[in-house]
This record gives structure tokens, C-alpha cells and sequence, in this order.
């Protein structure tokens, strides 16, 4: 491959490196989530997933009565329109020109360099937004020192990476920003403390107010507490969520909600379970954030019974540990980027990640997606791209569970 910074040839190799398992390998290596779920590529303006919530129902013991039935089947139709997440690469050729001086190979591993950085943080991206709602929160503050914040919920520091742009709003649907939306870049974390410096104070942001990702509020996936709202937020089901007002069948339509707060961790995940099976539904995986697994591990210590198994990414040779409990069934996996305080009993099965294109995130075939000479700087940029949705055929099927 010749090596001039030209858009052919970088598109050429991105083609051929990120094809197939090796293109999945730094999507869904440390997303258990977003490894797990199915993709399906979809087409048109949007999904539609419908939903039965009652049958003919023209049943009687007396013939005259079942006869005279005119009960037809209740359908819902969700309508579900794909998000836009996109990150932007830059490949500076002064750096580039360094790497090529050191022989072909030291090119291409720069490239693939800056790429594969970019794909594992948009992946990281992604599947915190899979937990979470459409809202796009972050995270609540907590306290504010000046231009250092403290996040509500230490754990959620993991989801202010050094260099992103924050906004911060008075509410959750990201309406009535702080200081005009004007956004500022974050310049320090300390994951023990849970705190964030930005470059400058949000000007009247206070304890109680929403962190975003600048250009996120209410733009992102719809993820499980959207699909199924845990035991705080049911009171949003009387309102349309994608077309359906869910409170006519709300745990057919919403999923099942628990509050396990005034049970024991592990009595609250075998109730919960419980419920599940008796109405009908068999949940295969347990998502849990691993300060709430260590927690669990803690109160089970001396009573031997945590194994561990696995499981697989639905597209990829990759395995996730996965560990099975004593009265619980389904198996539980630890993963970074599910929300502290909650446990989702998922059947997976009931899930999919619809998209676009050939591929949730990217299609290096696509003519606009190539990597081009930069006019405003001595470089180049190129671009990743997901148009998709998190889509749920059964939500009756799953649970959110309050931990203790």
C-alpha cells in the first residue's frame, strides 16, 4: 500500500481491517450489553414493533354468551425512530508523516491507532446509553466547589471521560439549561471521589442539576429505563412513550418494576425473579453494575454460593463471566456501564439493536463516511456513524429491580 495520506488509501485499509470479528472486538469487548444483543440491520424512516396485549377474549361457559362476543385483539405499535451518535477522528500529518518515516507498518498501526481509540470510546458511549433514557442525563450533581463538581452517584464518574463538552440543565429532559447551554470541557476526574473539573464554572448550576454531553439532551437511544421504567418513574407510563400510552397493560407494555429496599440483596433478587416466572417469563441474564456485585458477593461471602460461567457476544468470539447464585436462575454479568442501584432481569431474547447500514456502528463502504484532508488543519479527519435504536418486542418479559 502506497503510503500517502490520500482518502483512498486509508478508507481501503479501514475496510479491510475492520471487517467481520475484528471490527466487533473493540465495540464489544468490555460492553457485555452491546456485545449480547442481537443487530439487526432495518431499513425506512423508523421501526415499528407491535405488540398484542389481549386476544379475541370471546370466551363463556354459555355458548349464547361466547357466541355473541365481538372482542377482537388489542395491538399497540411502537414506533421507533433511529438516534444519530457520531464521533469525528482526527489523524494529524505531521504525526502521520513521523510514523511513515518509520516504514509502512508504523503508518498503519498509527491509523489503526487513532481509529480503534475513537471506536472503543464511541462503544463505551453507547452502551451507557443502553441502560439509561433518551434523556441523555449523565449524571446528577451532587455538590459544586467552583469549577469542581461531585457527582450525586459517585460510580458515575465513568461516564465523563477527560475532553468531553458538558452542559449542565435544571432538568432531566435537558430544558431550562444553565448558563444558555454554553458548554465546558472537562480537564480532570477523580474517579475516588466522583468528582469533575470542568475548564470553567457553569454559571448557576447547583446541587440537584443535570449533567449532559453537550448536543445529547433528549437525542439518545431509548434504553431499558425508558422501555422499562424502574419503580420510581412508573408514573410516567400514563404518557405516550413511541406512540404507546402504556398504563392500559403497564407491566405488558412497561415491563415489571420492584423495589427491593426493604428486603435483603439477595431475598430482593429472588422475589424479583420470582414475579418474573409467574407471569410467564424466563429472564436468561442478570445486568448489574459491580459495585452493587460486590456488594451481593459481601452479604453471600460465607455461604459458597456464587459459580461462574459465561457467555458470548451475539456477533463476536468474545466471552463475558457470567456468574450463576443459589435460588436464582438466570445468570448475572457485571457490567461497567449499567447504572449503580439497579439489576435488570433480561430475556434477550426480546431484545435487538436495530440499525442502518450493515453494521450498528460504521459502514466503511459509505462514500460520505471516508477519511478526507482536513481544510481548516494540516491532517485528516473521518468519521463514525450510528443510526439505530434499542428496540424491545416483549417488554413484559423483563424487570427492573430497586436495589437495596
Amino acid at each position: 500500500m502506497a503510503t500517502d495520506l490520500t482518502s483512498s488509501n486509508i478508507n481501503a485499509l479501514l475496510k479491510k481491517a475492520y471487517a467481520a470479528e475484528f471490527f466487533a472486538a473493540p465495540l464489544y469487548k468490555t460492553s457485555p450489553l452491546f456485545g449480547i444483543l442481537s443487530k439487526i440491520t432495518k431499513g425506512g424512516e423508523n421501526m415499528v414493533q407491535p405488540l398484542t396485549i389481549g386476544g379475541s377474549q370471546n370466551i363463556s361457559s354459555t355458548f349464547t354468551t361466547a357466541i355473541a362476543g365481538t372482542h377482537q385483539s388489542v395491538n399497540k405499535r411502537f414506533t421507533i425512530d433511529y438516534a444519530d451518535l457520531f464521533a469525528n477522528i482526527v489523524i494529524n500529518n505531521k504525526e502521520v508523516k513521523a510514523a511513515k518515516s518509520k516504514g509502512p507498518e508504523a503508518f498503519v498501526n498509527a491509523l489503526l491507532h487513532e481509529t480503534s481509540l475513537a471506536m472503543k470510546e464511541l462503544s463505551k458511549d453507547f452502551s451507557q446509553s443502553l441502560y439509561r433514557k433518551s434523556t441523555g442525563v449523565r449524571a446528577t450533581i451532587g455538590s459544586v466547589a467552583t469549577a469542581v463538581y461531585t457527582l450525586a452517584t459517585p460510580q458515575d464518574i465513568v461516564m465523563f471521560p477527560v475532553g468531553a463538552k458538558i452542559i449542565a440543565s435544571v432538568n432531566a429532559d435537558g430544558s431550562s439549561p444553565r448558563d444558555s447551554g454554553a458548554a465546558k470541557t472537562v480537564v480532570g476526574i477523580n474517579q475516588r471521589l466522583g468528582t469533575i473539573t470542568l475548564s470553567g464554572a457553569i454559571s448557576g448550576a447547583v446541587a440537584g442539576d443535570f449533567f449532559f454531553r453537550d448536543g445529547d439532551a433528549s437525542l439518545r437511544i431509548n434504553g431499558l429505563l425508558d422501555w422499562i421504567p424502574h419503580a420510581g418513574d412508573r408514573g410516567s407510563l400514563g404518557s405516550p412513550f413511541l406512540g404507546v400510552t402504556r398504563s392500559v397493560d403497564e407491566y405488558t407494555l412497561a415491563g415489571i418494576a420492584r423495589d427491593g429496599s426493604g428486603s435483603s440483596f439477595e431475598e430482593a433478587l429472588i422475589d424479583a425473579e420470582s414475579e418474573l416466572f409467574s407471569f410467564g417469563s424466563a429472564p436468561n441474564y442478570i445486568m448489574i453494575n459491580p459495585a452493587d456485585y460486590a456488594n451481593l458477593s459481601k452479604e453471600l461471602a460465607s455461604k459458597e454460593q456464587i459459580n461462574k460461567g459465561g457467555a458470548s457476544a451475539s456477533s463476536a468470539s468474545i466471552a463475558y463471566d457470567t456468574i450463576s447464585i443459589a435460588g436464582i436462575t438466570a445468570e448475572m454479568i457485571r457490567d461497567p456501564h449499567c447504572p449503580k442501584g439497579f439489576a435488570f432481569f433480561l430475556d434477550t431474547d426480546q431484545w435487538y439493536l436495530g440499525h442502518l447500514d450493515r453494521d450498528v456502528i460504521n459502514d466503511w463502504d459509505l462514500d460520505s463516511l471516508k477519511f478526507e484532508r482536513s481544510s481548516s488543519f494540516d491532517g485528516a479527519t473521518g468519521r463514525l456513524v450510528s443510526y439505530s435504536n434499542l428496540v424491545c418486542m416483549h417488554p413484559g418479559s423483563n424487570l427492573v429491580l430497586t436495589l437495596p
